[in-house]
């Protein structure tokens, strides 16, 4: 059934791009004009902007999230992988209890639960359960009302699709809810932070943003001409090999594998035994920065890389990522099927912020660390000298608008 969704999502990509932030990306120019020159969080200016594309594209439904529309939903998606990042530590044993136990029973466990984290999520889930039964009845009326059955967002393509489906092949309430809860938590989170890493990147190497922007400069606007930018694409493509939104990502062996490596490890091994049932945990960063892959310098961020013949040991280790030689998306049935999708939006939202504003390094250190995905944060410094615990993801960056 999950097999529908996904042959919907992908034969939409054509149809939904046209809903792309050109007045997204407008209004979030006018939120940063109107601030001058002053330091300005970018991350949560990128964070409003994706959720209101993933809305506007994925459901037809606009959250106002540029207007700065303070929301019970966004206000979730804003908390919710910081407070989810929390009980990483036990998601192993959360896991293999539910695992075990009846859904009514895990959802009451949940309910009891002392912990003011799960809570938090309890609550955040119930609060996105609320707007996707909304979205989704409303869209489900837009497409009764409609004709021709031709649509521009996904969600109303799905819906059109799964009623025409035999009984057997169709979703049911909670799986369409699902499909819209999937496609906000796994496009917003990490689509905001790759924006934010690239902004950040150009940010810090002034000589890279200016010849990004001399080159949107003298460019057309139109989707078709932006997507032939070759120093935008390389920008693009440099930033997510160099830095995965998601840096690792597990899998599970659905039989016993001799599984072939192309570099040997400890004691010359060309291959490494895994069995049935064993969790692999796969680093899509170190795979993009393989230096007997990608050279001594892969890690370095060099969009240049990117303008002529890549060197032939990557060629020769036949990389099976979806987009580019890179792993960033993953590789075969359980791949990112929006890659394409977030690959657009942070090409048409990039070159609109690049061409109107320059951006400048702010007055606080920035490190990046995981909670779930990357995310960047304000270094603090305690009178002793430490390192204070992170009050949340930021990326305050000084802006000014190009003259």
């Amino acid at each position: 059934m999950d097999s529908v969704a996904q042959e919907v999502s992908c034969k939409q990509l054509p149809a939904f791009t046209k809903l792309m932030p050109a007045k997204l990306a407008d209004t979030m120019i006018s939120i940063i004009k109107g601030a001058d020159t002053k330091e300005i969080n970018v991350l949560d200016l990128c964070k409003r902007a994706t959720l209101e594309i993933i809305g506007q594209a994925g459901f037809g439904y606009a959250f106002g999230a540029i207007e700065g529309n303070q929301s019970p939903y966004i206000s979730v998606m804003r908390n919710f992988m910081p407070t989810f990042a929390s009980l990483f530590r036990f998601k192993r044993c959360i896991s293999w209890i539910l695992f075990f136990i009846p859904r009514a029973v895990g959802t009451r466990l949940v309910e009891w639960a002392p912990s003011s984290y799960i809570q938090r999520l309890r609550k955040m889930a119930d609060t996105q359960n609320e707007y996707s039964r909304h979205i989704l009845a409303s869209r489900k009326a837009v497409v009764s009302e409609s004709g021709d059955g031709e649509f521009d967002d996904i969600l109303s393509t799905l819906i059109c699709s799964n009623e025409r489906a035999d009984e057997a092949e169709r979703l049911s309430e909670d799986q369409l809810r699902g499909q819209i809860n999937t496609f906000v938590f796994a496009g917003f989170e990490t689509t905001s932070a790759a924006l934010a890493r690239i902004v950040h990147l150009i940010t810090e190497l002034p000589h890279i943003q200016t010849r990004l922007r001399e080159e949107l400069l003298n460019a057309n606007p139109d989707l078709q001409s932006l997507d032939k930018l070759p120093y935008l694409n390389a920008v693009v493509r440099e930033a997510l090999r160099l830095h995965p939104p998601v840096p690792t990502i597990e899998r599970c062996a659905i039989k016993d594998w001799a599984l072939p490596l192309r570099y040997p490890i400890k004691d010359n091994k060309h291959e490494m035994y895994i069995k049935k049932g064993t969790r692999v945990l796969i680093s899509l960063s170190r795979a993009n920065r393989c230096r007997e892959t990608w050279g001594e310098d892969a890690d370095e961020f060099r969009p240049e890389r990117w303008l002529s013949s890549l060197p032939q040991s990557v060629t020769d280790a036949k990389i099976l990522g979806v987009y580019s030689p890179i792993m960033t998306f993953g590789a075969g049935p359980r791949s990112c099927i929006g890659y394409k999708f977030a690959i657009l939006e942070l090409k048409i939202v990039l070159s609109r912020l690049v061409k109107t504003f320059r951006f400048e390094p702010g007055q606080q250190s920035i490190e990046w660390s995981a909670y779930g995905c990357l995310s960047p944060h304000v270094v603090r410094k305690l009178e002793d000298g430490t390192i204070a615990p992170h009050e949340g993801p930021a990326l305050p960056l000084m802006v000014s608008t190009i003259q």
